[in-house]
């Protein structure tokens, strides 16, 4: 017997559309609140941490890498709406419309990143000065493409590398590890920034070299050689659209970094 009384349940097409639409919804705030970045600093540092010969997790670097990336890069986003516009209009208008949220995000993230630094030491602490001090100019900086490409690799890999390094007494085959974590961030800055096929033909020969050092470096580095290799595999994939950005090029990065970390010695 049909009730026309009552209220209508939804279709089980309507509850589908329905989990879809705030599944998007909760993929977009992670992405374009800097959870896609400031998780990559995290599997970056614990991966970093392994091929330098750390026999356990460095969580409290690679939590510390997490909450400055978060912090650094919600206050760009929030300072530089304008000028991101043009290249990212989604990112910029969920920034917008998020702003608040956004702002005790930073926040957040910046008093954990300074609680985690007074425990960590000096050391740390200059680190992550110079690090922070690019951040802060990058929007002054970003405008050049070529030079902005290098400070943020150099960057990304003085915090990837540095803080593991700094956390562990006797540090092993820094040089390697750098050289390779270098080239596979050359290699996803050169897909994001990507303006045309030779853009794409660098990155691919920026992964290559990443690969191949790692396969001529000692045996507690070669699994890095997943980090450009991974890197290296999602310009096929790549669009040139924000999402891809996100989600293929900086999430490669990301995976390759946890796959380095589970990979068996």
């Amino acid at each position: 017997m049909r009730n026309d009384g009552g209220p209508k349940r939804p279709c089980l097409r309507t509850k589908v559309h329905i989990v879809r639409g705030r599944l998007r919804r909760g993929g977009e705030a992670f992405a374009f609140g800097s959870g896609v970045a400031s998780a990559v600093a995290f599997a970056l540092v614990l991966a970093c941490g392994r091929a330098l010969g750390s026999p356990r997790p460095l969580w409290s670097a690679a939590l510390l890498g997490a909450c400055g990336t978060a912090c650094v890069y919600n206050v760009d986003r929030l300072r530089d709406r304008e000028r991101d516009r043009s290249r990212s209009p989604d990112r910029t208008r969920f920034v917008e419309q998020h702003r608040a949220a956004l702002i005790a995000v930073a926040l957040a993230s910046g008093a954990g990143a300074a609680v985690l630094v007074a425990l960590a030491g000096l050391p740390v602490l200059g680190l992550c000065a110079g690090v922070l001090a690019v951040g802060l100019f990058h929007r002054r900086l970003k405008e050049r493409t070529g030079f902005k490409n290098f400070y943020v690799a150099s960057a990304w890999t003085v915090v990837a590398v540095g803080l593991p390094a700094l956390a562990l007494e006797a540090p092993r085959h820094i040089a390697w590890v750098a050289t390779v974590v270098a080239s596979a961030l050359a290699a996803n800055l050169l897909a994001s920034n990507a303006a045309s096929g030779s853009d794409r033909r660098r990155a691919a020969a920026a992964a290559i070299a990443g690969v191949a050092v790692a396969c001529l470096a000692p045996r507690p580095v070669a699994p890095l050689a997943l980090l450009p290799g991974v890197q290296g595999l999602a310009l096929l994939l790549h669009q040139p659209t924000e999402r891809s950005r996100l989600w293929v090029v900086d999430g490669a990065l990301g995976l390759g970094a946890g796959l380095v970390w589970l990979w068996p010695i």
